[in-house]
């Protein structure tokens, strides 16, 4: 499959991060709530980078380019 797009590769990213960083955030808050942000914003980005690199943005980004595929093929 050729790569997509950079605005859809963007787009995709962003969908793919934005909900793992608000669950990982909401799941920290209930242990980190009085630690300095920076810390937990290191640890936030500590979890939830490797899950979207390994899993999450390649899922998504093979999902995109079907769907991409499928409505750029001619109707039969």
């Amino acid at each position: 499959m050729p790569p997509l797009p950079l605005p859809l590769r963007i787009i995709v990213t962003w969908s793919a991060l934005f909900p793992l960083v608000v669950v990982v955030q909401f799941a920290l808050s209930f242990i980190a709530h009085d630690w300095p942000t920076p810390v937990v914003t290191a640890l936030t980005l500590a979890i939830v980078v490797p899950i979207a690199v390994a899993w999450v943005v390649p899922f998504a980004s093979r999902l995109a380019a079907r769907l991409l595929a499928r409505r750029r093929r001619p109707a039969p």
